[in-house]
């Protein structure tokens, strides 16, 4: 996960997403386990902050 260019979160490779979603400063992300992750960050980021999952 990458904001503004810089790495923010490494995620393993168990937890990498098969799928996302955005809304503001929140993220899901479905795993292929099944599982579905969801990130909140600091409302002191930008709510126009754009996300990056590779």
């Amino acid at each position: 996960v990458t904001y503004n260019g810089k790495n923010l979160l490494w995620l393993p490779p168990e937890y990498r997403p098969s799928s996302q979603a955005f809304s503001g400063t929140s993220i899901a992300i479905g795993c292929p386990s099944g599982r579905v992750l969801v990130l909140r960050f600091s409302d002191h980021l930008s709510t126009s902050l754009t996300f990056f999952l590779s």
